[in-house]
């Protein structure tokens, strides 16, 4: 049965939560072929508020995926959670921060390369074919680490649907942290 390849959701919307996941995984880097850590933020649908007048919502499905979806692209996220994360992750905040992307023409948090800096445009990382997040266990290369936050966020981005077994994790989940093997 083919796997329904979600795609990102053009209406920017305000996340409000006190509870959310940071995911972590590995990729190469383009430039200078190292390892490199790449972050992500997960929230349940209901955490979105204030979509965009001109934005339709979507049919609501059934399924886990419609339940949760990760904010790519964002733009505002608050100072405060920001140093909550640096208590996660100390290593990797630091090649978290706001850039220009000139992919896609606009400023948004983004990872980067933590040895020479390179911009990982969240087109290339989170939107599809590649999805990162979203790819089948045999489709990856290093695990997934899902670590949930209990502090409040507020943060404005694009929604991004997530594939049903990513969901089912989050949605399941009975620790605060999440091992997803490659």
């Amino acid at each position: 049965m083919p796997m329904l390849i979600p795609t990102a959701d053009d209406a920017v919307v305000t996340v409000y939560s006190h509870a959310y996941w940071i995911a972590r995984t590995h990729v190469r880097c383009f430039s200078c072929l190292q390892l490199s850590s790449i972050l992500g933020l997960f929230f349940q649908t209901a955490s979105a508020v204030g979509r965009q007048e001109w934005d339709s919502p979507r049919p609501a499905s059934p399924s886990d995926q419609a339940r949760c979806f990760q904010l790519i692209f964002v733009r505002r996220i608050s100072a405060a959670t920001l140093e909550d994360i640096v208590r996660f992750y100390l290593e990797d905040i630091e090649d978290f921060y706001e850039d220009h992307d000139v992919r896609v023409g606009d400023r948004y948090v983004m990872n980067h390369c933590h040895r020479c800096r390179m911009r990982f445009s969240d087109r290339n990382l989170f939107v599809p074919p590649a999805a990162l997040f979203n790819r089948p266990h045999s489709a990856r290369r290093s695990p997934i680490v899902m670590h949930r936050c209990t502090v409040p966020i507020a943060a404005t981005g694009r929604k991004m649907p997530i594939a049903d077994h990513l969901a089912a994790a989050i949605l399941t989940a009975t620790h605060e942290r999440i091992a997803i093997p490659a």
